[in-house]
């Protein structure tokens, strides 16, 4: 440790903890916080992302002006898809696309003038929201079993530990 100072090893179960703990809340954090984002003609909105076969995006978007809306998709460079919506003032609506075959799909949203609130949500799959929070959870739980098993197997306190350690070393 920096500075001279002296650090206890860290238990596995201690780490198995905090990275179960992270997995969990890092997953359900992730999940919820799914904001729209607002869309003007100087910032568009693009991203990119690898989808499987099956999977999906949804783009909604709400306006509080009369704009039009451009939306473009690509799977692997290839557009397959751009619609130019005009949107009345007020108006809520989304565009749906489902993914044919694993690839990877791009999307560009630009307004002609004012500004809209767009939001890109992604369809993965199962097994890719649930695998985070499902696999922290397993971890913290064995992380307490293991936690529980020192308490109860009577392993020595740490005076006890510090003192054998110290009369291995005096001899």
């Amino acid at each position: 440790m920096g500075a001279g100072g002296e650090a206890p090893p860290i238990k596995a179960r201690d780490v198995l903890m905090l990275v179960g703990l992270t997995l969990l809340v890092a997953s359900v954090v992730m999940r919820a916080w799914d904001d729209p984002v607002s869309v003007t003609p100087d910032a568009p909105l693009e991203g990119t992302s690898m989808m499987p076969s099956g999977g999906g995006v949804s783009i909604a978007y709400a306006v509080s002006e009369s704009v039009t809306i451009t939306v473009r998709l690509e799977v692997d460079g290839e557009e397959v898809l751009r619609q130019v919506i005009p949107v009345a003032a007020g108006d809520e609506a989304s565009i749906e696309y489902e993914m044919e075959e694993r690839g990877e799909l791009s999307w560009s949203i630009t307004v002609a003038q004012g500004s809209a609130d767009v939001d890109v949500d992604l369809a993965r799959g199962l097994l890719a929201v649930a695998l985070p929070p499902v696999l922290g959870g397993l971890l913290i739980a064995y992380a307490v079993v293991l936690s529980r098993g020192d308490e109860d197997s009577g392993t020595a306190n740490d005076a006890d530990v510090d003192a054998v350690v110290d009369a291995v070393l005096l001899e």
